[in-house]
C-alpha cells in the first residue's frame, strides 16, 4: 500500500469521504460530522454549534485554610469535554483539586450554565452547585497550585489541555486558600457537551 496517499498536502484538510476542503475558507470540525465552515479554530465551531457552556463559581471570601467546592453533574446523554478551569484569586497561595464519583450532595446554590452562543437554543444539560456540602469528594483526577505572587490579583488556568468527562457522573471542583492571609477566588467552568 502507498501511504503516501494517505498523507494530507500542505494546507490541504480533508473531508470523511476524501474530497478536500478548501483549507483558505474552513477548516474542518472534528467534533461533529465533516463540515466546512469559516473558523479561527475547532473551539469556535463548538461554540457556532451552540454546544459551549460556561459555568461560574462567583467571587468568594476564604478564610485561611477554607475550602470552597463546587459540583457539576454531567449530562447522562452526552460527551463532556472540560475545558481549562481559569481561577481568579485576590492575593496568596490556592490548592485545587478536581474529584470524580463524588456522593453524598447537600445544599450549595445552582448556578446555571449559560450557553456561549447567544443565538442558540440549546441548554446545557449539566448542573453547577456552589457552596455545596459533599459526604465522599471521590476520586482526585486532577491536582493544581497557584503560587503567591506581590504584583496584586494574579489568575491562571487550572489545566492546560482539557479532560473528556464520564457522563451521568458528579465532579467536584475544590478550591482551598492555602496562603498564610485572608483570599478571595472566583473560577470560570467551561465545557462543550456534544
Amino acid at each position: 500500500m502507498d501511504f503516501t496517499t494517505l498523507m494530507p498536502q500542505t494546507g490541504r484538510q480533508y473531508k470523511e469521504d476524501g474530497s478536500v476542503i478548501n483549507s483558505a475558507n474552513s477548516l474542518l470540525s472534528v467534533n461533529s460530522a465533516a463540515t466546512a465552515r469559516r473558523c479561527a479554530d475547532l473551539d469556535e465551531a463548538a461554540v457556532l454549534d451552540g454546544n459551549v457552556y460556561t459555568g461560574a463559581i462567583p467571587i468568594t471570601a476564604l478564610t485561611v485554610g477554607q475550602t470552597i467546592k463546587a459540583t457539576l453533574q454531567t449530562p447522562t446523554d452526552k460527551t463532556m469535554k472540560f475545558q481549562p478551569i481559569i481561577i481568579s484569586a485576590l492575593t496568596g497561595d490556592l490548592a485545587i483539586v478536581l474529584y470524580e464519583g463524588s456522593t453524598g450532595l447537600t445544599g450549595g446554590t445552582a448556578y446555571p450554565p449559560t450557553n456561549r452562543n447567544r443565538n442558540s437554543a440549546n441548554t446545557s444539560g449539566s448542573t453547577i452547585k456552589v457552596g455545596t456540602t459533599v459526604t465522599s469528594n471521590g476520586t482526585i483526577i486532577g491536582l493544581f497550585s497557584m503560587m503567591h505572587t506581590a504584583n496584586g490579583p494574579i489568575w491562571a488556568a487550572a489545566s492546560e489541555a482539557p479532560i473528556i468527562l464520564k457522563s451521568g457522573t458528579t465532579y467536584t471542583l475544590a478550591i482551598t486558600n492555602s496562603s498564610a492571609s485572608a483570599n478571595a477566588v472566583s473560577a470560570e467552568l467551561s465545557f462543550i457537551e456534544d
